[in-house]
């Protein structure tokens, strides 16, 4: 039976009625992927296998991103530049400036808000 796959638009020859992909890498790929997304939208216990198996990876390499942008200097210079620029966009914040500059670090982000609290 023939079929229209969904990713590259070439007709194939499907095994199974519901079968909306071909057999070529990158369509398998897309299909893999479209899966994973689609499960673990709807699928609770996949979505918490997946942020334990997260926090688990992230405990055994506590210094990955330490690495990763010691190795990766353009990487590091970029963000900062973005991060600049990002700050400019969103604005001047009156109780933020007298902290330094806008960057996303929770602890630093409650320590801003609990001084705003006090004033």
């Amino acid at each position: 039976m023939e079929a229209y796959c969904i990713c590259c638009g070439n007709y194939f020859s499907a095994r199974r009625s519901d079968q909306c992909y071909c057999f070529g890498k990158e369509c398998r790929r897309q299909r893999k992927n479209a899966f994973q997304k689609k499960k673990l939208k709807e699928d609770p216990s996949c979505k918490l296998n997946q942020s334990d198996a997260q926090r688990r990876w992230q405990q055994r390499h506590t210094d990955y991103w330490r690495r990763y942008r010691e190795s990766h200097q353009w990487y590091t210079e970029r963000n900062r530049r973005l991060q600049l620029l990002r700050n400019k966009r969103r604005g001047k914040r009156s109780f933020l400036q007298e902290r330094g500059p806008v960057i996303a670090k929770m602890d630093d982000m409650v320590v801003r808000l609990s001084l705003v609290a006090s004033h």
